[in-house]
């Protein structure tokens, strides 16, 4: 599937919604952010890369949120925008979308994208 056939349902589900779009760099927290919105428990630790790199800490959430994978390496994990809605006590719903990095990791198809 292409990229606008893949985020066709997040696009659908946009309209006539308050949208808030979570938009920056590979590897700013945009997805940690989601998994926080969507009120999930993030609880940090202690990460070292795949390639014995330097140790930082990096946030994990529990339980995940479906569709949403935080990633702790300099590579993107969002391939295309996703969404998730979120009600309030007063019945207005928001929809907040995250979506793949700028400079993203995966190549020239997603760049242009974004």
């Amino acid at each position: 599937a292409t990229l606008v056939e893949a985020a066709s349902p997040t696009l659908e589900h946009l309209k006539g919604q308050n949208v808030v779009i979570l938009l920056g760099k590979t590897g700013t927290g945009k997805s940690t952010l989601m998994h926080a919105i969507a009120g999930r428990q993030l609880t940090r630790r202690r990460y070292r890369s795949a390639g014995g790199g330097t140790e930082k800490d990096v946030y994990e959430s529990h339980p995940p949120l479906e569709g949403f994978n935080i990633g702790h390496e300099q590579k993107s994990m969002t391939k295309t925008i996703k969404h998730f809605t979120r009600g309030s006590p007063d019945g207005e719903c928001v929809v907040y979308v995250d979506s793949a990095g700028f400079e993203d990791t995966s190549g020239m198809e997603v760049d242009i994208a974004t």
